[in-house]
């Protein structure tokens, strides 16, 4: 059995990215990497852990285009590239994002728990902290008030051909059909950590009239948050 972590990525050098690969290097056996024709560093810092770094051809819609048609042809160029076949299982993770392990001290054993223990399972929810700020030493700060404290997603799923929806809210891997909540591991999402970054997301949202997200949410990007300090988790 193969775990391989896949990445779609997008202009990401300068942000989270390292760290990110550095999370997953020691979990998985494979890291790939599909860029939406990044015009920074991304795919060199990519080349530096990925076992496969595929830059998007001309001809397949970038991610804002069709996300559903760009999500399918890098899941696709995944399965080639590194001949996966039934039983490899895949953890779909940002580049903004960091694996927090909840059980067990070694990490791909806290992945292969959870198969072991919902064998018939297709795919996982895992449990996502949004950080809205970094500590001293290095801690995120995750937020909790309202709809921040109870955010999820399906980013551990049994590898397959797969098909994607098109348009937003695609989901980072194509449907499963029997989903277990994840409870071995949790993924810490850094992309509010910086206010710079919390400003860009909240113009972001507002200029498209919320892309499918509620208004009231929106507009708590940049409101005061309520934090706790996620121990044992470092950036």
């Amino acid at each position: 059995m193969k775990l391989v972590a896949a990445y779609v990525t997008r202009n990401e050098a300068d942000r989270w990215f390292e760290h990110s690969l550095a999370s997953v290097g020691e979990i998985v056996d494979h890291i790939h990497v599909f860029d939406d024709q990044s015009d920074d560093e991304t795919v060199e810092v990519a080349r530096t852990f990925a076992d496969v770094v595929t830059v998007r051809p001309d001809q397949c819609p970038s991610f804002d285009e069709d996300e559903g048609r760009f999500r399918a042809t890098a899941w696709a160029d995944m399965g080639e590239t590194l001949g996966l076949t039934k039983g490899d299982v895949v953890l779909a993770i940002d580049a903004d994002e960091i694996v927090a392990l909840t059980a067990h001290t070694d990490g791909r054993s806290a992945l292969l728990w959870n198969l072991n223990n919902a064998p018939k399972a297709d795919g996982f929810r895992v449990k996502i902290h949004e950080s809205f700020g970094v500590d001293d030493d290095g801690t995120p700060l995750v937020r909790t008030d309202g709809w921040w404290g109870d955010i999820s997603g399906v980013r551990l799923a049994k590898w397959r051909e797969g098909s994607f929806k098109g348009g937003g809210g695609s989901g980072s891997v194509p449907h499963c059909p029997a989903i277990e909540p994840a409870v071995a591991f949790s993924i810490v999402h850094l992309g509010y950590a910086l206010e710079a970054d919390r400003i860009k997301k909240y113009q972001w949202y507002s200029s498209r009239n919320g892309f499918g997200h509620n208004p009231a949410h929106i507009a708590s990007i940049v409101q005061t948050p309520t934090l706790h300090r996620l121990e044992g988790i470092h950036v």
